[in-house]
């Protein structure tokens, strides 16, 4: 953006103070002004001076030029009031730079390029401050100039012959206003930086995506609905009244609609969050958080409702030696597997997380003997792929609620050593049969 604020700029000025140049200027170029031009230079300079890399020396420079363009943009401004701080005969600011042989008021820039002009040396001087207070002036100013543009704007496109504003459109170069836009953004992207006021624009959570989502829409918005009425009234779609009247219903029912969206997106995102606080990022199913919160709560209903509770505590076999012998990459997808099956055997209101490495829990509001049916589920489907390299086996333990005593932790302690009861009885077993195998080899 700065190299082309300077190639419309610097063109314009060699084109004025060396008129055998401007030849080689673009057509309609010509039309900014040499004063205009310098102070679009100088602002770029500016700019450029006040950067967080720059020197001591630079950024006092930078504050310079900024306050050149405000003195200069300033004493143009003044010229179309009746204050005179000086004999403009006497010191000729419009022609200093270059004669004017072609202008109504030779070598003056228009009102709006000059109100353009002063807001932007205030945000300049106030850019190579490090203070906050400094730096919130640049905000300010930042914000008045996107106002200032959106209003010429405004005026290119929807003042009618004959209306105060049709006496604006031709006041200002093309690429005066151009290169003002450009200016203005990158002082706006300055400000994208942390403490600025659009550095919510970077952002990456919710308020982040919100802002580039609703910011652009924000910005168009009235333009269009301008747009639409005039195109009503200039193709007789609607007599001008009724598209007078017609503008805020469309209004009212645009904004409602561009608040649904908001909402809706708002809704989208925060889900996202509270399920990334809630679920185990492997697997999917709740981590310890999401289980102890949906657990306690169903857990307080089924009190309530005197039904039955029940908490199964599942341990994955072996993940340990398939992690030290196959790599974590196999184990990770075994335990995508285990809450796969659990999440197939077990009911959509029943509450899955994993609290551990190879441990799950599994909340349910159902009696000891349902569990045992949805075990023996989860049993079948395990075992059809029982012949796989690394083939899914767990260990369990259940824990029903029998006294209004009992709590969601106490039920947890009883699943876990149950669970652990088999699983000592398991490895017991298996440890007996092999010594009974190596005793009949050693036989033989």
């Amino acid at each position: 953006m700065a190299t082309a604020v300077m190639l419309v700029a610097f063109p314009v000025l060699l084109g004025w103070v060396l008129p055998d140049t401007a030849q080689f200027v673009p057509s309609g170029w010509m039309a900014m002004k040499a004063n205009t031009a310098l102070l679009i230079l100088m602002s770029l300079a500016s700019f450029l001076c006040t950067e967080r890399d720059r020197s001591r020396w630079m950024k006092r420079f930078g504050f310079v030029a900024g306050v050149a363009v405000f003195v200069l943009a300033g004493a143009t401004a003044l010229q179309f009031t009746d204050v005179y701080l000086f004999p403009v005969n006497t010191f000729p600011i419009n022609t200093m730079l270059a004669q004017d042989p072609y202008g109504t008021i030779p070598g003056q820039p228009s009102l709006q390029a000059s109100i353009g002009f002063l807001l932007m040396g205030v945000a300049l001087c106030a850019l190579s401050g490090q203070a906050h207070r400094t730096l919130r002036v640049a905000d300010v100013m930042a914000m008045l100039l996107i106002l200032f543009l959106l209003s010429f704007v405004g005026s290119i496109f929807f003042a009618r012959e004959g209306s105060p504003g049709w006496s604006l459109k031709n006041q200002i170069a093309p690429g005066t206003f151009v290169c003002l836009c450009l200016l203005t953004l990158l002082v706006a992207l300055r400000r994208t930086e942390p403490g600025g006021i659009f550095h919510i624009f970077r952002e990456r959570g919710i308020g982040g995506k919100t802002a580039r989502l609703a910011g652009p829409a924000a910005l168009a918005f009235p333009f269009v609905l301008s747009g639409l009425r005039e195109v009503m009234i200039r193709f007789h779609l609607l007599a001008a009244n009724y598209a007078v009247a017609f503008a805020p219903a469309v209004t009212a029912v645009l904004a409602l609609l561009f608040v649904l969206l908001l909402a809706r997106r708002s809704r989208d995102l925060e889900t996202a969050l509270h399920d990334l606080s809630l679920r185990d990022e492997l697997t999917g199913v709740y981590n310890r958080r999401g289980f102890h919160l949906l657990a306690e709560q169903a857990f307080r209903e089924a009190l309530r409702a005197s039904s039955g509770f029940s908490v199964i505590f599942l341990d994955v076999d072996d993940l340990k030696v398939i992690n030290d012998t196959a790599g974590h990459d196999d184990g990770s997808r075994l335990l995508q597997r285990m809450a796969k099956e659990l999440h197939h055997a077990f009911r959509l209101t029943d509450i899955v997380g994993r609290i551990g490495g190879d441990e799950f829990l599994v909340a349910a509001k159902a009696t000891q003997n349902e569990i045992l049916h949805a075990i023996q589920r989860l049993h079948d489907a395990t075992a059809v792929a029982s012949d796989d390299e690394f083939p899914l086996r767990f260990s369990y333990g259940i824990a029903s609620l029998e006294t209004t005593s009992d709590t969601l932790t106490d039920l947890i302690q009883q699943a876990d050593a149950r669970m652990y009861e088999t699983k000592r009885r398991r490895k017991g077993e298996s440890g007996w049969h092999s010594r009974m195998e190596s005793r009949e080899h050693l036989q033989q």
